[in-house]
């Protein structure tokens, strides 16, 4: 069991890391084949028997558990099923992602090329923002990504961001590969 907590990071008291820690515990499961048991599916595999869904429903649970602060874990020690457990959660941190939202839209407008010393550095922030925006309902495009690259060049750089412009790049990543090499 003490290898579970070290597999990914626990969600915390706060719930600050919800997110992050929401996709990672989605992911695992999913990889273990026991993602449908937070929906209420307690069917399992057709030829699965009643002991063999409560083996499954406690090893959810105790993963659940396990990846939760310890003022979590006790405050949620006498939830035995999945389910109400994974809905507890939710219920508690799951409105991150209205309270994130317009703090992400706001980093994403302030977002600004110009702003970082590299290529990485920037490519990283704008990752983590589109990802956070992602997870809160919000689609970043390719066409958004390049425009919000192009339109942050630095004031002395017009010439530059022209000439990347005309390259007509229709992927980000192209973008950033071309300014990598550039740098």
């Amino acid at each position: 069991m003490s290898n579970l907590k070290h597999q990914f990071k626990i969600l915390s008291i706060t719930g600050d890391n919800f997110i992050t820690w929401n996709n990672n515990l989605i992911e695992y499961l999913t990889c273990e084949g026991l993602n449908k048991i937070l929906e209420g599916d307690n069917t399992g595999k057709s030829t699965d028997d009643p002991d063999e869904m409560e083996k499954r429903k406690s090893k959810v649970n105790r993963v659940i558990k396990h990846h939760l602060d310890d003022g979590l874990q006790t405050e949620y020690s006498n939830a035995k099923d999945p389910k109400i457990l994974w809905d507890k959660i939710k219920g508690r941190f799951g409105h991150q992602k209205r309270v994130l939202l317009p703090s992400l839209m706001d980093q994403w407008n302030k977002l600004r090329f110009q702003d970082y010393k590299s290529v990485i550095a920037y490519n990283s922030a704008m990752h983590q923002i589109i990802t956070q925006l992602e997870f809160c309902g919000t689609i970043i495009t390719e066409k958004e990504k390049l425009e919000k690259t192009f339109s942050t060049f630095h004031a002395s750089q017009v010439l530059l961001q022209q000439q990347y412009r005309m390259r007509e790049f229709t992927e980000y990543f192209d973008l950033v590969a071309a300014l990598l090499v550039a740098e």
